[in-house]
């Protein structure tokens, strides 16, 4: 095992009263491992991108639901920080340093303090009461990992995103797809533009590049919010699956 590991026993709770997202996600955590399997080609895809970034690096890794897209063995420490007690308990792996939180404050996290931060398909499922409130949520995001990064670290996000039609369609409709998902007590999803979240990435953070990931097979175009539910062929799916790399000063 190289590097030292950190080591918590049980989960550290940031706030009791974490938003409703918590009661979701503890719903789903067993199913959630279908949705996950729907995007195998995708996580392979970022396991090559990540792996030779993590070695000997202090990761923190937000929203991961339970699973690793890489050799947690290659880092010197692994934080993961997730909104779900129940996601969090999955992780049976040892020396995972567990903290329920929300992505929007990472104040139980050091500042300055780990050198990756990674964000994978998890953005779209932290929305507000509409757009606009979902667009201050995204700043806060990432205005929140640039805080806990070191000078030079590195932000990783794996997105779905919606482009030209289809992002304004969604953007339109975003009242009617929150009042639906409401009346099955589900969060409200949405796919941001991948001009959107790099402009709001650049605001913070240098040095933006964003990779496309290709899909492969059948996937969930639901993003998780209903694991197992649906799966479409690759070949149909309305977005893109983009990697944001990003340096912090």
């Amino acid at each position: 095992m190289k590097g030292a590991i950190q080591t918590a026993n049980r989960p550290r709770t940031q706030d009791p009263s974490l938003p409703g997202n918590a009661t979701h996600f503890n719903k789903i955590a067993k199913k959630y491992e279908k949705a996950f399997d729907n995007w195998e080609a995708v996580h392979r895809q970022f396991k090559e991108y990540v792996s030779p970034l993590i070695e000997g690096r202090k990761i923190l890794d937000v929203g991961n639901g339970g699973y690793f897209h890489y050799d947690i063995h290659d880092a010197a420490q692994v934080q993961v920080l997730d909104i779900s007690p129940v996601m969090l308990e999955r992780i049976q792996v040892p020396n995972i340093i567990k903290i329920v939180g929300d992505a929007r404050d990472l104040s139980p996290i050091d500042d300055h303090s780990v050198d990756i931060i990674l964000y994978s398909l998890c953005i779209h499922h932290i929305q507000g009461r509409n757009l606009k409130e979902s667009k201050m949520f995204l700043d806060q995001i990432i205005s929140a990992a640039k805080q806990k990064l070191t000078p030079g670290g590195r932000l990783l996000v794996v997105e779905p995103c919606f482009s030209g039609f289809v992002f304004v369609l969604e953007s339109l409709l975003f009242p009617l797809i929150r009042r639906v998902l409401a009346l099955r007590d589900i969060p409200m999803i949405f796919f941001f533009s991948p001009s959107h979240l790099r402009k709001t990435i650049e605001a913070h953070f240098r040095n933006v590049t964003m990779t496309e990931f290709t899909y492969e097979g059948w996937v969930d175009p639901l993003g998780g919010s209903f694991p197992g539910l649906i799966k479409i062929p690759a070949f149909l799916s309305p977005g893109q699956i983009i990697m944001f790399d990003a340096t912090a000063t």
